[in-house]
């Protein structure tokens, strides 16, 4: 994992926690053993985080990539 931002900056704890959160997120949106409510619910979330992590430049991407 990345230990600074887009914008070069270190990452502070919670920074680091909420980019971790994003990407475990990621992880389980690619598993095909999950009933459709969860998949779902799952993106959701992922899309949710995945705002605050581009408000606070630690990542950036297409979210369409994911199926979002």
């Amino acid at each position: 994992m990345a230990d600074r931002d887009l914008l070069g900056n270190p990452l502070t704890a919670t920074e680091r926690e909420l980019l971790e959160l994003y990407n475990r997120l990621k992880e389980m949106i690619g598993r095909s053993d999950l009933p459709p409510c969860v998949g779902s619910n799952l993106r959701f979330a992922t899309a949710a985080v995945a705002q605050i992590v581009n408000d606070l430049d630690l990542e950036w991407e297409h979210l369409y990539e994911l199926g979002i």
